[in-house]
C-alpha cells in the first residue's frame, strides 16, 4: 500500500511538471510483471498497465507520450492506448536500448503520464510509474590477454571449390554457340564466298542472299546461277546440254524439274523479252539452295 501511494505520488509529480496544474485525482497502472535484467543494446522490451477510470473521460491525444530518446540508453519507440472491459485502461510501452554500458548499469524508465477529461469534471490523470532495468555490456571492457586473444586474428581463408566441371560445361555451350552461329551463318549465306571456292553452287546462294527482290535483283540472281552451272560442269550449260549436265553430275538429278523450269524461264525472260517470265525472288533463293544442297552432298560422297 505503501509503495502504491509512493508510485501514485510520482506519477503525479511527474504530470504535473510536464503539463502545468492538473486535477488533484490521480493514480497510476498496475504494471504486470517485467524481467528487469539482462538487457543488451539492440534489445526490446514492453511495459504493460492497467488502471480503471470512470464513466464519461476522454484521453487526451497529446498526452499520450510520443516516440522518441528517453535518456542516454533508452528510446520510446511505441506508446499505445486500449479501452477494455468495465472501461479498464490499458497503456502498452514499447522500450528499445539504443546505446551499450561500459559496465552493467541500473537505469529506469521515464514515468509517463496521460491526462483524461470529461465535460464539466476535473481533469485525471494516470501515470505509468519508472521502472529499474539493468543495461550490460556487449563485451567486457578489458579481454584476458592470452592465447593472442587482444591481437586481430587473420580473416579464415575462403574454401576452394573445384571447377573442372564448370569449365566443361562452359566448353560445351561455347563450342555447341559455335556450330549454331556456323550453320545458321551458312544457312543464311553470310559465308564468305572466298571460302567457297570449289562449291560454285554455295557461293551463288551467298551472294543470292545479298541481293533484293525486284525485277534488277532477280535477273542478276539468275545470271549467277547459270554462272555456277558453267564452273560446276565446265563448259556453257543450256537447254541442249542439260542431259549432258546430269549425266555428269548424277547428284542433282533430284533437281533436275526445278533446274528445267528455270531454264526454260530464263530463256522466254532473257531471249523472248518477257519481263514476267522469271520465277520470284524466293523461288530462286529455294533452286539455289537445293543445288547447293546437292552440290554438298555430292562432294561428301566423292570423299
Amino acid at each position: 500500500m505503501r509503495r502504491r501511494w509512493l508510485e501514485s505520488a510520482l506519477g503525479l509529480l511527474s504530470l504535473w511538471a510536464s503539463s502545468g496544474a492538473v486535477a488533484a485525482d490521480a493514480t497510476t497502472f498496475a504494471v504486470a510483471p517485467l524481467r528487469q535484467y539482462g538487457y543488451v543494446i539492440g534489445d526490446e522490451f514492453v511495459i504493460e498497465g492497467a488502471a480503471p477510470m470512470p464513466q464519461g473521460y476522454v484521453a487526451d491525444a497529446d498526452s499520450i507520450p510520443k516516440p522518441g530518446r528517453r535518456g542516454a540508453l533508452l528510446e520510446l519507440r511505441e506508446g499505445t492506448l486500449e479501452t477494455g472491459s468495465r472501461n479498464e485502461h490499458r497503456f502498452r510501452a514499447r522500450f528499445l536500448v539504443v546505446n551499450s554500458a561500459a559496465e552493467v548499469r541500473t537505469v529506469e524508465t521515464p514515468p509517463l503520464a496521460i491526462r483524461y477529461r470529461k465535460a464539466g469534471a476535473p481533469d485525471l490523470a494516470i501515470a505509468l510509474p519508472g521502472i529499474p532495468v539493468t543495461v550490460s555490456p556487449l563485451t567486457p571492457s578489458a579481454v584476458l590477454a592470452r592465447d593472442g586473444l587482444e591481437e586481430l586474428q587473420p580473416d579464415v581463408a575462403v574454401p576452394r571449390i573445384t571447377t573442372t566441371w564448370i569449365r566443361i560445361r562452359l566448353l560445351a555451350l561455347a563450342a555447341s554457340a559455335a556450330l549454331l552461329a556456323a550453320w545458321f551463318a551458312w544457312a543464311q549465306g553470310w559465308v564468305p564466298s572466298n571460302l567457297l571456292v570449289r562449291r560454285p553452287f554455295a557461293r551463288a546462294r551467298a551472294t543470292i542472299a545479298r541481293l533484293g527482290s525486284d525485277a534488277d535483283a532477280r535477273a542478276e540472281q539468275a545470271r549467277r546461277i547459270h554462272r555456277a552451272f558453267d564452273e560446276s560442269a565446265g563448259f556453257a550449260v543450256t537447254d541442249e546440254t542439260l542431259d549432258r549436265f546430269f549425266a555428269l553430275r548424277p547428284g542433282f538429278a533430284a533437281a533436275r524439274t526445278d533446274v528445267q523450269s528455270f531454264f526454260a524461264a530464263s530463256n522466254r525472260y532473257f531471249f523472248a523479252e518477257n519481263r514476267s517470265a522469271l520465277p520470284s525472288a524466293d523461288a530462286l533463293h529455294h533452286l539455289v539452295g537445293q543445288l547447293a544442297e546437292c552440290e554438298y552432298a555430292t562432294g561428301r560422297k566423292a570423299r
